[in-house]
């Protein structure tokens, strides 16, 4: 979510990604779920304990740190976008049952 505003990705992908790094962060805090946390070159790598069937499921992920990324001039935003659009609907549907079936915060 820290792209250049140079008019290759709409403000509003910018602010849908945001939201939903927000509603995953709220869930994570508030069932004190992160585990693990470092700060790199590349961001902060954290890790979580999701509870699913009574057993403990580890999740990895980086949050870049909030600088502008410089992007090559042959990055394709389409496909870009295309991934996007995927990884939307399948954050918003875990974080729909993660929630128990209400509209996560930050929607």
């Amino acid at each position: 979510a820290c792209l250049p505003s140079d008019g290759r990705v709409q403000a509003g992908i910018t602010r849908k990604a945001q939201s939903l790094a927000a509603a995953w962060g709220a869930y994570c805090a508030s069932t004190g779920s992160i585990v693990k946390s470092f700060i790199s070159v590349k961001g902060v790598y954290m890790e979580a304990e999701i509870m699913s069937a009574g057993q403990p499921v580890p999740v990895r992920w980086v949050a870049p740190h909030n600088f502008t990324q410089h992007v090559p001039q042959g990055v394709d935003f389409r496909v870009m976008l295309t991934f996007f659009e995927f990884y939307e609907t399948l954050l918003g549907f875990v974080l729909y049952k993660l929630y128990g079936g209400r509209v996560a915060p930050h929607n």
